[in-house]
């Protein structure tokens, strides 16, 4: 609203709306500098100082409502940098400003994607839940029969020996199908991850206590998945000699993360997590290479499926290293697993105790502690340690399949011919970081007569590495005429332990010793895929 003289707004102040005798309205500005007492519009004289002149409160009153209402419409700004309603001063200074609408849209939209990442990773524990829901009531419906069928067979038992008189009584009892079906039980448990199994003829009292015990570790839902509820299933089968049925993977089931500049690396993470075929993936390698923060999530997401697991934790934040070790401890279907860790990490996991290949890198005195746990565990690659690990292992438990290959590049000598011995049923590739020569911890003066000792039945080949990191402050010296001795040493030794157990019918397999610097030698087996015997 104007003044229809100085055409100036109406205020509540200088030009505040004056009502004339005459009944125009001007602002009190322009009557005051008025020369007559006169309407400047109708020319109508009056009376009077112009202070006396009335307001006209009609006006001024939509003036006070139009004032209280541009206030309450004003535009607010964001401090980014005072994290605040943005004041004069924040202007003043320059600091970088936005919308309070724009504000609150970036923080609902973390909000957002955090919301989003949770019901993914809900979506897909439900999905395999369900799905284990119907495996675990095929196969209760199956067992609840077979329960029947026994306590069928225990009360005619029962019957026929209550018997008085002299009938020959015979009761038929299919305890060949029974024990068969006791040793797929006690298969299953073994897959569960539990320590022990029943001896040849325990009952079901032994597998009840075991199966509690799987329960009890929680790991039986997943497994009974695994086991019970893939097509493939057959195929991937432990055959009854100890060998391993062969596993391929298709491309669709491969995720390759390696050798990635970190901007594609981001780009393929986001790639796979909207992909909708991503629940076909069984073999993930190179992940963490370029941390880009979302790995946590991918390792929820394939946690029923993968079944080979490459990952780099070296860059990843000291907080969310134990959530990752933890996601990759519960993973049901992992058999093979490459790990890597910096020198000085204090998160130890605990390892996945149904491994049947394990590589670790720099390796730390509590992941020793798993080793003897794992009863699939044929294949381990102990690679460095830059402080002596200084351990003892006892015996295979019962139940243990036992190493076939195994890489040490660990110091000292004990803890290698420890490992060995341990294992020197089926130890049949060993390969030792060492020198040939020289006075550094990693020359082992004593390693043939210690491999004398470890009675290694089943050796085939030894390869002395001569490798080490390229940040180790240790040197491996070789020399050609001491690593010639050295070979020989060691060939005699486990020549010996063989020629003590051989059978005189039978050809004897007399086992190479080869140097990692003067020999070719085969590759160690393909991580994570299938071996064979050479």
């Amino acid at each position: 609203m104007d003044c229809d003289i100085c055409l100036e707004k109406l205020d509540t102040t200088q030009r505040r709306p004056k009502a004339l005798p005459c009944g125009h309205t001007t602002c009190l500005l322009c009557v005051g500098t008025m020369d007559a007492r006169a309407c400047p519009q109708c020319r109508q004289v009056f009376a009077g100082p112009v202070e006396s002149l009335p307001d006209n409160f009609y006006v001024l009153k939509l003036i006070e409502e139009i004032q209280q209402l541009c206030a309450d419409q004003r535009l607010l700004l964001w401090c980014r940098d005072c994290s605040k309603v943005a004041s004069e001063q924040c202007v003043d200074l320059g600091h970088v400003l936005c919308s309070l609408r724009k504000m609150r849209s970036e923080r609902a939209a973390e909000q957002q994607q955090w919301l989003a990442d949770c019901a993914s990773v809900m979506w897909s524990a439900v999905k395999s839940f369900e799905d284990a829901e119907r495996a675990v009531q095929a196969l209760l419906k199956d067992w609840r029969s077979g329960l029947r069928q026994v306590e069928a067979a225990q009360r005619a038992l029962q019957a026929a020996a209550g018997v008085d008189d002299d009938r020959n009584v015979d009761v038929e009892f299919p305890q060949a199908q029974w024990a068969q079906l006791l040793r797929e039980l006690s298969s299953l448990l073994q897959g569960l991850c539990v320590e022990v199994e029943p001896q040849s003829g325990a009952g079901p009292q032994c597998a009840s206590h075991l199966l509690q015990d799987a329960v009890r570790r929680g790991v039986l839902l997943f497994d009974l998945l695994k086991s019970f509820s893939r097509e493939d299933d057959l195929s991937e089968v432990k055959k009854l000699d100890g060998t391993q049925a062969e596993v391929t993977f298709s491309p669709d089931e491969c995720l390759d993360f390696t050798q990635l500049s970190p901007v594609d690396y981001k780009q393929k993470m986001d790639h796979v997590l909207d992909s909708p075929d991503f629940n076909k993936v069984r073999q993930l390698v190179g992940l963490g290479e370029s941390y880009g923060g979302k790995e946590l999530l991918l390792l929820h997401r394939s946690r029923a499926h993968v079944e080979r697991l490459q990952i780099a934790l070296q860059f990843c934040p000291v907080a969310c290293l134990p959530k990752h070790l933890e996601a990759i401890r519960l993973m049901p279907a992992l058999r093979h697993l490459e790990l890597s860790f910096l020198p000085d990490d204090s998160a130890v996991p605990e390892l996945p105790l149904q491994l049947e290949g394990l590589d670790l890198k720099n390796v730390h005195a509590e992941h020793l502690q798993h080793i003897q746990r794992m009863p699939r565990l044929r294949k381990l690659a102990l690679d460095w340690c830059e402080d002596p690990l200084d351990v003892a292992f006892p015996p295979l438990p019962p139940g243990h399949c036992g190493l076939r290959w195994l890489w040490v590049a660990l110091r000292p000598l004990s803890t290698v011919l420890s490992l060995a011995k341990a294992h020197a049923a089926t130890l049949q590739d060993l390969r030792i970081t060492c020198a040939s020569e020289g006075d550094t911890p990693w020359h082992f003066k004593d390693l043939a007569a210690g491999l004398r000792l470890c009675g290694l039945t089943a050796l085939r080949s030894v390869v002395l590495l001569r490798d080490i990191p390229d940040d180790a402050d240790d040197v491996l010296l070789h020399g050609r005429v001491s690593c010639i001795n050295q070979r020989r040493a060691v060939w005699t030794s486990v020549t010996h332990s063989l020629l003590a157990v051989a059978d005189s019918s039978k050809p004897l397999n007399v086992p190479k010793v080869l140097c990692g610097e003067c020999d070719e030698y085969p590759a160690y087996p393909a991580r994570g895929m299938p071996w064979e015997d050479n």
